[in-house]
């Protein structure tokens, strides 16, 4: 459950998922240690923010979305979705922009 909170956690949105990747490479290394098989880590600049893991013979690979839903904002505060989350009046928004935090409630 604890690693389910922490990715919750994280902000990472679609095209900016650099921190949920980050966090799953420090996870699996650590974690690793005591699992049966340890995975080949594949990222890289070719591969943008993205991570495989590679798991023995017959190799098994795992695939997964690693972007969060959440808001970008354009022009006169305008939100624009991206994951298409719902927020009604009253959600809760948390999130960085290029001036620091942001701790916001839907009006």
């Amino acid at each position: 459950m604890k690693l389910l909170q922490d990715l919750i956690g994280i902000q990472g949105p679609s095209g900016h998922e650099a921190a949920v990747r980050d966090y799953l490479v420090k996870y699996v290394k650590k974690a690793s240690a005591a699992w049966r098989t340890k995975p080949e880590i594949i990222m890289g600049e070719e591969f943008q923010d993205c991570l495989m893991l590679r798991f023995g013979k017959p190799r098994t690979a795992i695939y997964a979305h690693m972007d969060t839903v959440g808001f970008t904002v354009r022009y006169y505060n305008q939100l624009v979705s991206i994951g298409s989350p719902d927020a009604e009046m009253g959600t809760r928004l948390v999130g960085r922009d290029s001036r620091g935090a942001i701790d916001c409630t839907l009006e």
